[in-house]
């Protein structure tokens, strides 16, 4: 092979990896996830059943994504069925967050700009979390309603956390 065939593979290898490159830039913003300090509150969480825990200053950019899967493979406590995100009535900006499945397992927030909120963290067992929300006063205060939570069995009693996004006051 000549000299100009050489130059011609290595500009195009160049040029792949640049667009790889890219590709992985895309996708790591569209795939953001929760930070990781909210991974150690669904783990403390498991530990203080029944007791709401409220994560200050978390910022969501456009096109962040949360998943349950997510939130229990970081704890390394819960599976992804014993988690369940979702969006409060209190959400600032609300209608820029969305659960695409409609099942508690994603939320995707949709806005163009930057969105500090806060995050309420809940763990009991399962048969007891939706009531014990309801005793700390949460549910009311900042419109919570575990209706969503589609792998919620409340006739169970393993452990089960709660992570919805609240007003950032």
């Amino acid at each position: 092979m000549g000299e100009k065939g050489q130059a011609s593979s290595v500009f195009n290898l160049l040029i792949a990896a640049v667009i790889a490159i890219a590709i992985l830039v895309v996708l790591m913003q569209v795939l953001q996830i929760i930070p990781d300090f909210s991974a150690s509150k669904v783990r403390d969480g498991v530990n203080l059943l029944g007791t709401p825990q409220i994560i200050e200053n978390v910022n969501f950019k456009p096109n962040t994504v949360v998943s349950a899967g997510t939130i229990a493979s970081k704890s390394n406590a819960l599976s992804e069925g014993q988690v369940c995100v979702l969006i409060s009535g209190s959400a600032p900006n609300e209608t820029a967050f969305r659960d695409p499945t409609g099942d508690g397992k994603i939320i995707r927030y949709d806005g163009a700009l930057n969105q500090k909120v806060r995050l309420v963290v809940h763990c009991d067992n399962s048969g007891k979390v939706e009531e014990t929300l309801n005793d700390s006063g949460y549910a009311d205060d900042f419109e919570i309603s575990l209706d969503t939570c589609s792998t919620l069995d409340s006739g169970r009693s393993t452990k089960y956390c709660v992570v919805a996004v609240i007003s950032d006051i």
